[in-house]
């Protein structure tokens, strides 16, 4: 009798010869057979292609046929299927079937996967509970593809990249029409001959002397183009042979991501540090900017920021108000006079956009304070005691100060006191309001001033917020015409 139990599994394996197992009296198995499809025929089932080595996917089933001679009546028949490490995977239920005329003959399908072992599996066969016949096959799988190679992006080590960038900073030293040092910024070689730095790094300079990585000097005053809002230069200077740094991709910049900068220790060395992204934006009239955290010191202004890979990104500077360097502040006010440090943030200026051929010959120093883009420097002078910006003429307010005023507010004061020093006891002082671009808005009369020994004057000159537009300003006190103070105000509506 014939009986079919088709059984599917994710499987598929080898061939050998078919194994019966001990002889019994009841049940022996005569043969058993494998192939991929079959049928009935006259009562027996006849496997179409005998056959015991398959490949997959070219043979997706597998049939196994076994044939018995069995005493009549019924039996209970069961296979195990087992994978190449003799480990089984399947068993089928068990199933009843009648022998007739001697003859207990079965046929099971097995379904192939992809996912299994090549190697010899084994069909094995239990009747009335006792192993009966096991029938091996080969089945072989292709091997499974390489696994895709991901490629991780090596970035340089923080050691690494110092050690290449460092050969392209340099030092901006500013020096005033008189040859004093007042001022030190940072560059770096942008290409032959180029050295990029943030214009407050030459505003208000007479010349600048750039200092290369081998201690190496030049003294220029040749610029070859600058921008006062977006905060950028390009100071021509002989670089020699040594390297300019490689360009990146600003527009790849992503708040968040960690870059790298140069920290400064005074003039004497730098270190490289990291720095968080908080900001990318568009500043109106100003340009972008890159907001960071925390904020280098005003000596690393005129330095680049840089991606991983040691490329440059960005200038580290981004004033929104020119000419109020901290060293000038320190020098002619006290602390309280500070501007409003949202407006004196430092911050980064994209390289994106930033013309690195300019098509016009060099200019100097001179020639671009004469035409207005640079902030006349300022001058001290011994007769200047205190100034400061404020609301009204009370000792809490003068000290304190203020440097944001609404367009509706009733005045703002510019407060100076001035005592007689030696032989200087006379004067005249006036007050000028500059924009962010540097044009005078507003220049006050001459104020006469005769000092005697031991007593101060002061003044308190009022003005109205209202005839200024919401936005940045600049304030200087002159002495006789010259600069010896200032300060930003800022005026919304």
């Amino acid at each position: 009798m014939l009986h079919i139990a088709v059984l599917l599994c994710v499987l598929a394996i080898p061939a050998q010869a078919f194994s019966p197992a001990v002889e019994s009296s009841s049940v022996q198995v005569v043969r058993s057979t494998s192939g991929t499809s079959g049928k009935v025929q006259k009562g027996k089932f006849v496997v179409d292609a005998a056959q015991d080595r398959f490949e997959f996917p070219r043979d997706n089933t597998i049939v196994v046929y076994f044939e018995c001679e069995a005493s009549d009546g019924e039996h209970a028949l069961r296979v195990r299927w087992k994978n190449p490490d003799g480990e089984i995977v399947l068993v089928s239920p068990e199933i009843t079937m009648e022998a007739v005329n001697g003859e207990l003959n079965s046929y099971w399908y097995l379904g192939m996967a992809s996912n299994r072992k090549s190697g010899t599996w084994t069909c094995e066969i239990d009747i009335d509970g006792n192993f009966a016949a096991k029938h091996p096959f080969e089945v072989v799988f292709p091997e499974p593809p390489p696994p895709p190679v991901v490629e991780v992006e090596q970035y340089p080590t923080l050691e690494e990249l110092e050690e290449t960038a460092s050969r392209s900073l340099v030092w901006i030293q500013k020096y005033d029409d008189s040859g004093r040092h007042f001022d030190t910024c940072s560059g770096f070689i942008i290409a032959p001959d180029t050295v990029m730095t943030a214009f407050q790094a030459i505003d208000a300079a007479a010349s600048v002397t750039v200092l290369f990585s081998d201690r190496t000097r030049f003294v220029t005053d040749r610029i070859l183009s600058c921008d006062r809002l977006q905060d950028w230069a390009l100071v021509k200077a002989e670089t020699r042979d040594l390297p300019p740094l490689e360009q990146g991709d600003p527009g790849a910049v992503r708040v968040g991501e960690r870059l790298m900068v140069f920290s400064t220790m005074r003039e004497q060395g730098r270190y490289m540090g990291g720095v968080d992204i908080t900001g990318h934006k568009m500043v109106p009239g100003f340009g972008g900017r890159i907001t960071l955290d925390p904020e280098p010191l005003h000596v690393d202004v005129g330095g680049p920021l840089l991606d991983y890979y040691g490329k440059v990104v960005g200038i580290i500077g981004g004033s929104l108000v020119q000419g109020l360097l901290p060293d000038h502040i320190r020098q002619f006010a006290i602390d309280m006079t500070l501007p409003d440090i949202s407006h004196f943030k430092i911050q980064a200026t994209p390289l994106d956009g930033i013309p690195l051929k300019p098509d016009s010959p060099p200019r100097t120093l001179q020639q671009y304070r004469d035409s207005g883009v640079l902030t006349p420097p300022l001058s001290g002078t011994p007769v200047l005691v205190y100034a400061a910006i404020t609301s009204e003429m009370s000792v809490e307010s003068i000290l304190r100060g203020k440097r944001t005023f609404r367009r509706n507010d009733p005045q703002m004061v510019v407060y100076t006191e001035w005592m007689k020093k030696g032989d200087m006891d006379k004067g005249s002082f006036s007050i000028r309001i500059y924009d962010v671009r540097n044009n005078m808005l507003y220049e006050g009369k001459k104020n006469e001033v005769k000092l005697s020994s031991g007593e101060s004057k002061s003044y308190g000159l009022p003005l109205n917020p209202a005839g200024f537009r919401a936005g940045q300003y600049r304030v200087d006190v002159l002495w006789n015409g010259t600069p010896v103070w200032r300060a930003g105000i800022n005026i919304i509506e």
